[in-house]
């Protein structure tokens, strides 16, 4: 597995993953591939370095259900399904509330002869791919369940004021993504950025950290101006904040 912070920065890997990138360590690593996207052979039907589109964000919300990568280490190149998992620190390293783990499973060695790349240019752009795989947004996670006790404890509050405290924040959030779909009428994706940053605080704050993720989505993408997909990450993150009241009701 290779690690990432939330913004891109490369962090680390375990041993299997030096080994197979052939590399002596992690510095090794860092210092030939940095970002292992680099490496990722542009393909139609696969995964690679999309000029305007994070990868990451397009493997954990595309509903495609199976994400695959050609992978070009020294003269060979690998096919490979992607695999990318969210993991939480209690330290933010990097300033970065959540670490990317990225794990290429089932690697298998492909003939270069097989690899026709052909014309590039007459591969579908990425905002078409986009469109395609976000039409029906991924299904939330309705069975979210929250640790009340748990993060009650976290935050050094008893559970019926961290109760309180979740009610509260989904009724303020409902002002502030009347603010943000306002701003992305008026074109006005700084704001937009001002409202994520408080939305990230707030969920950080109170341990919801399966709204992180989708707020790094719209912060990436308002930070890289590249505005095409604020929208359908909105709105995935309005259907995470629905669950989680929907937790709240069937459990107050």
């Amino acid at each position: 597995m290779i690690f990432y912070d939330e913004y891109d920065k490369f962090l680390g890997a375990d041993k299997a993953s030096l080994e197979f990138f052939n590399c002596r360590d992690i510095y090794d690593f860092d210092e030939k591939i940095g970002d292992v996207a680099n490496l990722f052979v542009k393909k139609e039907g696969y995964i690679y370095k999309f000029e305007n589109y994070n990868w990451i964000d397009f493997v954990n919300y595309s509903e495609e259900p199976i994400k695959k990568v050609l992978i070009s280490i020294d003269d060979a190149i690998y096919e490979a399904e992607i695999k990318i998992s969210e993991i939480f620190p209690i330290i933010n390293i990097n300033d970065s509330s959540v670490i990317y783990g990225i794990e290429f499973k089932n690697p298998t060695k492909v003939k270069n002869d097989d690899v026709e790349l052909g014309d590039v240019s007459k591969i579908e752009t990425i905002d078409e791919i986009t469109i395609n795989s976000t039409k029906e947004l991924p299904p939330v996670n309705t069975k979210i369940s929250i640790d009340i006790s748990k993060n009650a404890e976290a935050i050094e509050v008893d559970e019926e004021l961290y109760r309180d405290l979740l009610s509260d924040f989904v009724i303020e959030n409902a002002k502030y993504i009347k603010i943000a779909e306002d701003s992305i009428k008026k074109s006005d994706y700084s704001n937009i950025g001002y409202v994520v940053s408080v939305l990230k605080s707030i969920s950080i704050n109170l341990k919801l950290d399966d709204l992180i993720p989708v707020l790094n989505a719209i912060d990436r993408d308002v930070r890289n101006k590249n505005y095409k997909n604020i929208e359908k990450f909105l709105e995935i993150y309005k259907k995470e904040v629905d669950s989680i009241e929907h937790f709240i009701d069937k459990n107050s």
